[in-house]
């Protein structure tokens, strides 16, 4: 692996045009909007000699895979932890990248028909590429069948699903992973109204980094976030400078005073600030009804999904067949549905019912809920 903290300054030539990138290459600036049809990097590193380039093959020298390729070309795509740049290889499209933290991560899509297969790939392509598989660094294994499809307005996904048809992986276009990673902090971690024992109100606004509840007179405030190796994590430093960890419980908020030391580029916790209940989620999803809206609008990423505790995924992935009316065996599942005013139970077996996109949360969601599972 290529730790990128170890990645002194990036030389691109473009067409002629020399450019020094010295930030991370994790910026809309790094790959460039719409990738130019030759490239050449050249990584300065500890681990990387300094004549060590990588040219960035253009489709047209793989006519194989050439048509296929531009249903890639020019996009960054993203499972919510790392990136990944494509680019055309000998038979198949290679996809490489990694984290705000460090690099090495990538897999490879075989063209097949109306789909691709899985396969390996690697970080760096050139005449010194070794023979073999390669490294898969998302969910599945080689050989699954991968699709990558518009699913109505809300954009192109890919989507990896396993021999048994069970989707493992999704994957959604990108321009700034930093930018990504924190959306889904403020819409999938953060979002909703609580309230403490005393009548505090916290609001954590869904669609901005903003927030009411720790300034006096209810007066609402932007924040930014923490950063643990080089990634925002659930730390909000407000306007005013205050610093404070947001941990998510079944029911509400964990709230906890931190403060950051620079010289050992550290974050403490401190005291518990304030521990509000949930009174309502925030989401904004149009007419669909629940708490989770948006399992009916969008794929999930297994990155959005991480955000939600285990009580949660089990009633968000159980609110999807309860908006098309199913009846639950578990009292508890049919109980609490039938305190939704929306709900209306009128069959056991909805499984017709269902469309693509919820079929995949199902699955996403049921991973996820065994990963917590497993690390209990």
């Amino acid at each position: 692996m290529i730790k990128r903290s170890l990645i002194t300054p990036i030389l691109l030539t473009v067409a002629g045009l020399q450019a020094d990138a010295t930030s991370p290459p994790t910026s809309p600036d790094f790959p460039p909007a719409c990738l130019p049809t030759e490239k050449t990097v050249v990584f300065l590193s500890e681990e990387a000699p300094s004549d060590r380039t990588w040219t960035y093959r253009t489709s047209s020298q793989y006519p194989a895979v050439k048509q296929r390729f531009r249903e890639f070309e020019g996009k960054q795509w993203t499972n919510g932890f790392d990136f990944f740049i494509a680019m055309p290889a000998d038979g198949y499209i290679n996809f490489s990248g990694g984290s705000l933290h460090e690099g090495g991560s990538s897999f490879g899509l075989t063209p097949e028909d109306d789909h691709y297969r899985l396969r390996g790939g690697f970080f760096v392509i050139d005449e010194d590429t070794p023979e073999g598989d390669g490294y898969i660094a998302i969910n599945g294994s080689a050989g699954d069948r991968v699709e990558v499809r518009q699913f109505g307005e809300t954009g192109v996904f890919m989507t990896v699903y396993n021999a048994k048809d069970i989707p493992t992986e999704v994957l959604h276009p990108t321009n700034d992973l930093r930018e990504t990673i924190e959306t889904d902090i403020v819409t999938y971690c953060f979002a909703g109204e609580y309230r403490t024992e005393d009548g505090r109100t916290f609001t954590f606004f869904p669609d901005r980094k903003e927030v009411k509840g720790f300034a006096e007179g209810g007066k609402s405030q932007s924040y930014t976030f923490g950063n643990e190796y080089e990634t925002p994590v659930n730390i909000i430093i407000l306007d005013d400078g205050r610093s404070f960890r947001i941990e998510k419980s079944d029911d509400g908020l964990l709230i906890r005073k931190c403060t950051y030391y620079s010289d050992e580029d550290l974050w403490t916790d401190g005291n518990t600030y304030a521990t509000p209940q949930r009174i309502r989620y925030l989401f904004e999803a149009g007419n669909i009804s629940g708490d989770f809206p948006f399992t009916a609008l969008q794929p999930m990423t297994c990155g959005q999904i991480e955000h939600f505790t285990r009580k949660e995924l089990r009633l968000m992935r159980n609110e999807i067949y309860a908006r098309h009316g199913m009846r639950f065996r578990s009292a508890d599942l049919q109980k609490h549905f039938e305190a939704k005013a929306w709900y209306t139970p009128t069959t056991d077996d909805v499984s017709k019912q269902l469309s693509e996109i919820e079929r995949i949360n199902i699955e996403m969601i049921r991973q996820i809920e065994k990963r917590h599972d497993e690390n209990r």
